[in-house]
C-alpha cells in the first residue's frame, strides 16, 4: 500500500496534467477547425480525446464528441485524408465544400491552423503570466534562479547524500554555482564522477561528496522558482512576444542539437511530459501554466517537421501535388506514412520504457527495500 500512497496523494495533480495535455491537443485541433470553416470547408466531426465516445452533440453539420481517452483528438475535414486517423467517411470527398476544391494558400492556412493556435495559446498564457508575475524556473530564465532545492527524487543520489528541501548548492569543487544554469552546466561536465558540493543549509555551510549519474543529474526534480514583478498590459504584450520568440529559438536549437549529436539524452516521452506537468502543478499553478505554454510551443515546432504525419509534412505534400498538378500515387503516400508511423511508434515506445525506468524503478526498489 505504501507504494501506491504517493500516487493517491497526487491524483488531483495527475488529473490536472492529463487535462492540460487534452487542452493543448483540443486547442490545436480547434485551429484546423476554425480555418476550415472560415474557407467554407465542411468539418463532419470534431473529437476531444480518443476511444469510446462519452458525449456527442451535433451543431450544424459538425458532430462534436468528447471521448474517453483525453490524450488525443482529431478534426475530420472533408476531402483531407490523413493516414493514421482511421476510417473517416468524408476524408476522400472531392465535391463542393471539400478540402480538394480550395486554393493552395487556403490549404496552407487550414493545415497550419493547429500550429498557429499552439503558438497563440503560448502567447496568451505568457501575456497572462507577465501580467500576474512571470515565474522564472529551469524552463525559463534559469540563469536568474538560485539553485535552491524544491523537491528530490526518492532513492536518488541527492537523497542518499541527504540533501534536503531548501538546501542551496553554492559550489561544485570550489567553483561557484550562483544559478541553476551554472549548476546544471557543471554537473553535466562531471557525469559519473565524484564531486564535492558546497551546500548552504540555513546558516550552515556543508561540504558533501556526490556522484552525478550518466546524465549529469543528482535526482533534484525541482528548484525554488523566483517571480518577476507584475507588468502593465502593454509591457506584458511586448514581453510575451519576446519570450515566445526566445522559447521557439531554444526549442529549435535543442532539436538541431539532437540531430547533430544523434542522441536522445534529455528527451522525454509522453510519460515524462505528464510527470513534468504533475511536478509543475505541485510546485505552483503559475509554474503549471508556464509549462503548458512551453509544451504548446514544442507541439508547434514538432508539427513543423516535414514528416507526412505532421502538419508540416502535409503542407509539403500539398505543395508538391499543387506544383505537379496531380495527386501523388496513393501507394507511395501510404508507404511513406506507415514508415513514419513506425518510426514514431518505435521512438515513443523506447522513450516510454526509458521514462518508466527513470520514474518508477527507484520507487519500486525503495518499496522492496533493495
Amino acid at each position: 500500500m505504501s507504494l501506491f500512497l504517493p500516487l493517491l496523494k497526487n491524483i488531483p495533480f495527475i488529473i490536472m496534467g492529463v487535462f492540460g495535455i487534452g487542452l493543448l491537443i483540443g486547442f490545436h485541433e480547434l485551429g484546423h477547425f476554425i480555418f476550415a470553416r472560415l474557407f467554407g470547408v465542411r468539418v463532419p466531426s470534431f473529437s476531444i480525446g480518443m476511444g469510446p465516445t462519452l458525449w456527442t452533440k451535433r451543431v450544424g453539420e459538425t458532430e462534436f464528441k468528447l471521448s474517453a481517452i483525453p490524450l488525443g483528438g482529431y478534426v475530420e475535414i472533408a476531402g483531407l485524408a490523413e493516414i493514421g486517423q482511421g476510417e473517416q467517411e468524408h476524408s476522400h470527398a472531392t465535391g463542393a465544400g471539400s478540402f480538394q476544391q480550395i486554393s493552395l494558400w487556403r490549404k496552407w492556412c487550414i493545415l497550419g491552423g493547429g500550429i498557429f493556435f499552439n503558438g497563440l495559446f503560448t502567447y496568451l498564457i505568457l501575456v497572462l503570466l507577465f501580467l500576474i508575475g512571470m515565474p522564472q524556473s529551469i524552463f525559463y530564465k534559469p540563469a536568474n534562479v538560485r539553485p535552491v532545492i524544491a523537491s528530490i527524487q526518492p532513492d536518488s543520489c541527492a537523497q542518499r547524500i541527504q540533501l534536503a528541501i531548501n538546501d542551496e548548492i553554492i559550489g561544485i569543487d570550489n567553483r561557484a554555482t550562483p544559478s541553476v544554469t551554472e549548476l546544471i552546466t557543471q554537473l553535466r561536465q562531471h557525469k559519473e564522477q565524484d564531486i564535492t558540493l558546497t551546500v548552504k543549509r540555513g546558516e550552515q555551510i556543508l561540504t558533501i561528496t556526490a556522484h552525478p549519474d550518466q546524465r549529469g543529474a543528482l535526482g533534484i526534480t525541482a528548484f525554488q522558482p523566483t517571480y518577476l514583478p507584475s507588468c502593465s498590459i502593454g509591457t506584458s504584450l511586448v514581453n510575451a512576444w519576446q519570450a515566445l520568440a526566445e522559447l521557439t529559438g531554444t526549442i529549435i536549437s535543442s532539436f538541431a542539437s539532437l540531430f547533430h549529436k544523434r542522441s536522445l539524452d534529455g528527451v522525454g516521452g509522453p510519460m515524462m511530459i505528464i510527470s513534468w506537468l504533475i511536478n509543475s502543478a505541485q510546485q505552483h499553478f503559475l509554474i503549471f501554466l508556464f509549462f503548458l505554454a512551453f509544451i504548446s510551443v514544442n507541439l508547434a515546432v514538432i508539427n513543423l517537421i516535414p514528416l507526412p504525419i505532421t502538419d508540416g509534412g502535409q503542407l509539403v505534400l500539398e505543395t508538391i501535388q499543387s506544383a505537379i498538378g496531380r495527386r501523388l500515387p496513393e501507394k507511395a503516400l501510404l508507404t511513406i506514412a506507415y514508415a513514419s508511423w513506425a518510426l514514431i511508434i518505435a521512438l515513443t515506445t523506447y522513450l516510454t520504457i526509458k521514462d518508466s525506468i527513470a520514474l518508477f524503478w527507484p520507487k519500486i526498489k525503495l518499496w522492496l527495500g533493495w
